[in-house]
Parts: C-alpha cells; sequence; structure tokens
C-alpha cells in the first residue's frame, strides 16, 4: 500500500511538473511573404530552431510562409488581434504603422547600396521608435534588395510601362493616386494574388525583388526584366507587444540575440543571393532588359515631378526632408558610387 501510495505521489508530481512546463511554453507565430523552401525562408526557420534550442523548449515558433497568413496588411491586421504575434515584412508593410517607413523605399531616390545602407542606419532608429509607439517593437532589419520591373512583355521606356497594367499596392490609396497622376493603369493587387494575376493577364507588370520573383515563380508568365533599380526593400523582423510581453526578460534577450543574427544573414548573403536567383531565371529564359541611360533619366524626371506630392500625401514632410539631406551630405563627401 505505501508503495502504491508512493508511486501515486510520483506520477502525480510528475504529471503537475509536466503542466507547470507546457503552462510556460510560449507558442508565437511568425507570418511572412517568403516562399516556403526559399533561402529566406529557410533563414527564418533556423532561426526557429535556435530560440527552440537556447530556451529548452520553452519558445516555439512557427513560420507561416508563402503568404499563407495573406499580404503585409493582413499579417500586420492579424498582429493586432492576436493571431499572430511576429511577422517579417517590407518597409512598405511598416508604413501601415507609421508612414515614415516608407521614406527608405521611394523610387529613384537612391543610388547604389552604400548610399541606402548609409542612409538606413541613420534613419531606421527613429523609424523603431514611431512604430514602437503603435505597440510593435522591431527587432532586426534585413535586406529584401532592390526592385525591378518584372513583365510580360519589354519595358524599354516609361512609356512602354504606361501601357501595361503596373500591379499597385491592394488598400494603399495614395500610392494608386499617385501613380495614376503619372498616367500610370495600376491594378489593385495583393502580393499572394500577384502570381495567379499575371496568368490571367490581371496584371502585366510589377516592381519585385529579384529573389522573391524567382522564389514565388512569377517570372514564368512575366518573362522580362528590366535592369533598372527602381528602389530598394528594407525588412524587418517585428514582434507585436502582445507577443513580446509573454516572454521573460532572458527568453527577449534569445529572441532579439536570433533574430539579430538571422537579419544579418540577410543582409550579409542577399546580394549573392540576388545574383544567383537571377542567373537562374536567366536560365529558365528570363530576358533582362538593360536600362538604358534615357530610360533612368525618364524615371528621374517622373520621380522629381512626384517629389513634392510624395512629400505631402504619403510621407511625413519632415522625414522626408531628412532623407533627402542624409543622402545629399553623403553625395557630397564622395560615398556614392554611382548607379
Amino acid at each position: 500500500m505505501k508503495a502504491a501510495i508512493r508511486t501515486a505521489a510520483a506520477t502525480l508530481a510528475a504529471a503537475l511538473c509536466f503542466q507547470a512546463t507546457a503552462e510556460a511554453r510560449v507558442n508565437l507565430r511568425l507570418a511572412t511573404l517568403a516562399p516556403n523552401g526559399s533561402s529566406w525562408h529557410l533563414t527564418l526557420r533556423k532561426m526557429a530552431a535556435d530560440i527552440g534550442r537556447d530556451t529548452d523548449g520553452e519558445v516555439r515558433i512557427r513560420i507561416i510562409g508563402g503568404g499563407s497568413a495573406g499580404d503585409e496588411s493582413d499579417m500586420i491586421r492579424k498582429m493586432r488581434i492576436g493571431q499572430v504575434q511576429m511577422a517579417a515584412v517590407s518597409n512598405v508593410g511598416l508604413s501601415e504603422l507609421d508612414p515614415s517607413a516608407w521614406t527608405l523605399s521611394i523610387p529613384m531616390v537612391f543610388a547604389d547600396y552604400a548610399e541606402w545602407d548609409h542612409v538606413r542606419d541613420v534613419m531606421n532608429p527613429t523609424i523603431e521608435g514611431a512604430i514602437e509607439e503603435h505597440g510593435f517593437r522591431t527587432l532586426a532589419w534585413a535586406d529584401v534588395g532592390w526592385l525591378h520591373f518584372f513583365s510580360s512583355e519589354p519595358v524599354r521606356t516609361v512609356d512602354d510601362l504606361k501601357g501595361l497594367r503596373l500591379a499597385g499596392a491592394a488598400g494603399d490609396s495614395t500610392a494608386l493616386d499617385l501613380l495614376r497622376w503619372a498616367g500610370f493603369d495600376p491594378v489593385q493587387v495583393n502580393a499572394v494574388e500577384l502570381v495567379s494575376g499575371f496568368q490571367t493577364g490581371l496584371v502585366e507588370a510589377a516592381p519585385l525583388p529579384i529573389a522573391y520573383a524567382e522564389g514565388s515563380q512569377v517570372y514564368r508568365s512575366a518573362k522580362f526584366m528590366n535592369s533598372l533599380r527602381w528602389a530598394p526593400l528594407q525588412g524587418a523582423l517585428v514582434i507585436h507587444e502582445g507577443g513580446w510581453e509573454r516572454l521573460d526578460p532572458g527568453q527577449q534577450e534569445i529572441v532579439t540575440r536570433h533574430a539579430a543574427a538571422a537579419a544579418a544573414t540577410f543582409r550579409s548573403s542577399n546580394r549573392e543571393i540576388e545574383a544567383r536567383s537571377l542567373a537562374a531565371m536567366k536560365r529558365r529564359d528570363l530576358e533582362v532588359v538593360e536600362a538604358s541611360d534615357e530610360f533612368r533619366a525618364e524615371w528621374e524626371r517622373l520621380a522629381e515631378e512626384l517629389f513634392p506630392m510624395v512629400r505631402e500625401q504619403l510621407v511625413p514632410g519632415p522625414v522626408f526632408d531628412q532623407v533627402i539631406r542624409i543622402r545629399d551630405d553623403f553625395r557630397a563627401g564622395g560615398g556614392a558610387s554611382g548607379r
């Protein structure tokens, strides 16, 4: 009888211990547009595994990739209501939280990576503070890459592009209005629907990062890419305050550290990934249209015409002015290497 009681007591203690461990475990869902199996997706999976290991399994991160959680607008909304707690989003997506994030992806503002890297290193702390006021913590910044025009027909001039149905971010009415004012024919479509949009002819052109074009297979319908580096796209790993507060201080340090390591991997390898993805798509019949000096000059003139409206309607004027001032100071110092 005593042996039976001891066994029962041990079993109860083990059950209570298991229950306490289960209750202590934090399950977080991380949403991303990164195609499943892509280098971006694999890096996030490694980050999740490292966090799980270093927290002894107490923090588990489930990656919801390939746009399964919707586009970036959907991700932000779902974080606000607790359906997901983390996301890998671009600074365009973050602009839904605070428009200052948009300033680092305005077309034709930046000449090259060196110039862009300098400006964002100065600006990101300010943007982080603005985003935190909306209940989101930026764990780390990363690269997504330059946006290039992928299209179903070759684009050599701005008029060529104006003759095509250009994808525009669904729900971003201001950006769509600016495109219309500039003479384009934007089609509201979210990133999740982009591949089918090209397949059905709803969309005929879209500015996309090279690695995303390969990973999503959109290039199989959009068989042309203009080499113009139209705008850079920055990524961020963010967590909603609701998810952050579920972590104890030690877990927060581990999550932050491994998020920074993942972002460093994105940043150090992204340019190599761009080259590798482009080479792979060219082997599968993607045609690269070299941007002429005339095409670049056309875009620079058009951008200059749009900047006053961008400053008034899309981003805060003082933040826009600060970005331009930092860029111009960098150029004056001989930092930009040219286009």
